[in-house]
């Protein structure tokens, strides 16, 4: 019964449940950059300036950028990028505008002193927490509406509960903020911090549902960190709730409103979702969610007695994680009823709830299974109590790594402020 009694807020590309505003610096008129790399340099400036994770003065004129500077923030990056990248380079090639001499000399020259100095992986660091920060912080943008008249391709469609509203585009930061992570070196002490990264800002746009940016923002940590499991499990949980319905009814809405929107069916999802799982386990055998979440695709694919066997077998190996615990259980408990073990199905709702007693998910999948053990009085009364979220984790559990994300970026920030 878990299925039918249970849905998941899940939404195309970006799901957003209350539109916001425009950027208001795309109407300030307050062009603090200009539109030379004189307006880049002071760009890096403020970069340099930001402290992680607060809202100070450098991170207030950065959102000050109009926002058609501001894309184009990520051409002159790119530039000094390959001068970072290569010390001999004498002349840029196939750079995204037309640089003159001097500007390709003194691009060089910054990439020269930063190298000099041994601050080049510092700079690049600040850049890509400048324009994070710049988002996920208190005022920022998780979308764009894009003004009339302007070039700016839209890239993702807003959605509330299934319903297609409107086409954005989102904002620039994460594309200017994973270029500069790329060109960071390989030093372990530096990758370890672009795990940090990835892991902080993508369990962010996990937890304010901008699905949208998620497949770029999880294909660059992983072309980064090849051997990283938890860049697998993050995007197989981004294909699971890809698989959900509400979102494919907001991809048909969206698609009916004329707009192109490219997503595969809900059983297209879940077999992407197992694939990712399974490089997940790959690279890191010990990672219980993802063996968790891998059992609970199985069975949604109809493989119940295998989903029924990696459950039974993962459940003794979560150890006090509660939630885990009960989510096991009651995954446990949906593949037993799909294969007709309904005794072992009541068993397993019966330890879900007593982990989570407030909990919907496992009484109203056990009072499916025997819906003559109590009245029409009893269910009433368990859909009329007040709840909240923590009450059961299965309404939490389309967020994925999400969960974590206020910890994981509270973590990046202090690690950054000390390097």
């Amino acid at each position: 019964m878990l299925r039918s009694t249970i849905g998941i807020t899940a939404l195309v590309f970006a799901l957003v449940c209350v539109p916001l505003a425009p950027l208001e610096h795309a109407a300030s008129g307050q062009a603090t950059l200009g539109s030379g790399l004189e307006g880049f340099q002071a760009w890096l400036e403020l970069a340099r300036q930001h402290e992680p994770g607060r809202i100070d003065a450098a991170l207030k004129r950065e959102r000050e950028i109009p926002l058609e500077r501001h894309f184009s923030l990520r051409v002159d990056l790119e530039a000094l990028l390959q001068f970072v990248r290569n010390p001999k380079l004498e002349n840029l090639s196939k750079a995204g505008r037309l640089y003159s001499f001097r500007e390709q000399t003194l691009l060089r020259d910054l990439a020269a002193s930063e190298r000099k100095a041994g601050t080049t992986d510092r700079l690049l660091r600040q850049i890509a927490l400048l324009e994070s920060d710049g988002v996920m912080l208190t005022g920022g943008q998780k979308f764009i509406l894009v003004p009339p008249g302007s070039k700016i391709p839209r890239d993702m469609v807003l959605s509330a509960d299934g319903i297609g509203l409107d086409a954005a585009v989102a904002p620039p930061n994460w594309k200017i903020a994973r270029a500069a992570v790329g060109a960071i070196s390989a030093d372990p002490a530096a990758l370890r911090w672009i795990h940090q990264w990835y892991a902080a800002t993508t369990a962010y746009l996990f937890y304010d549902h901008v699905l949208a940016v998620i497949p770029d923002h999880v294909a660059g940590w992983q072309q980064v960190l090849t051997d990283d499991g938890e860049a697998w499990f993050y995007e197989g949980c981004l294909f699971e709730v890809f698989a959900g319905s509400r979102l494919q009814h907001a991809m048909l809405d969206a698609r009916r409103k004329g707009r192109e929107v490219q997503l595969e069916t809900g059983y297209g999802n879940l077999r992407q979702a197992r694939r990712r799982f399974e490089q997940a386990l790959e690279r890191d055998p010990r990672h219980v969610e993802a063996r968790l979440r891998l059992a609970r695709v199985k069975s949604e694919l109809g493989e119940n007695q295998e989903a029924v066997r990696e459950l039974s077998a993962v459940l003794p190996e979560l150890g006090s994680d509660r939630e885990l615990l009960y989510l096991g259980q009651l995954f446990l408990g949906f593949a037993q009823e799909s294969s007709g073990d309904y005794a072992g199905a009541r068993t397993a709702y019966a330890e879900a709830w007593s982990l989570y007693p407030r909990a919907l998910s496992p009484r109203i999948s056990r009072l499916g299974l025997d819906p003559l053990s109590a009245g029409d009085d009893v269910l009433a009364d368990l859909l009329r109590q007040e709840r909240i979220r923590s009450d059961d984790p299965w309404l939490s559990y389309h967020l994925g790594p999400g969960r974590f994300g206020s910890s994981l970026a509270t973590v990046l920030w202090a690690a950054s402020r000390n390097q």
